[in-house]
């Protein structure tokens, strides 16, 4: 994780921690989210797809990156 990812996640974890703070940390969820989403998308459009593929993160990335978009469609339900 790069450092602007560690602090996104830091200002996220921080955020859902309060009650108070518990919108500026799903905001900064969803930044964090798209930041890792373009990051994906940008790693998949430089390489094949066998070579994609074949990396070791590529499938950890997408299961987090699936599990982030189901949680983030949860939450727009009750907005």
């Amino acid at each position: 994780m790069n450092r602007e990812w560690s602090e996104l996640n830091r200002k996220m974890q921080s955020g859902l921690a309060k009650r108070a703070d518990f919108n500026n940390g799903i905001s900064t969820l969803f930044e964090l989210r798209n930041t890792l989403l373009r990051a994906l998308v940008t790693l998949k459009d430089e390489h094949a797809d066998e070579q994609f593929s074949a990396m070791p993160f590529s499938r950890h990335w997408i299961m987090h990156t699936e599990a982030a978009l189901r949680i983030g469609n949860g939450i727009n339900k009750y907005k």
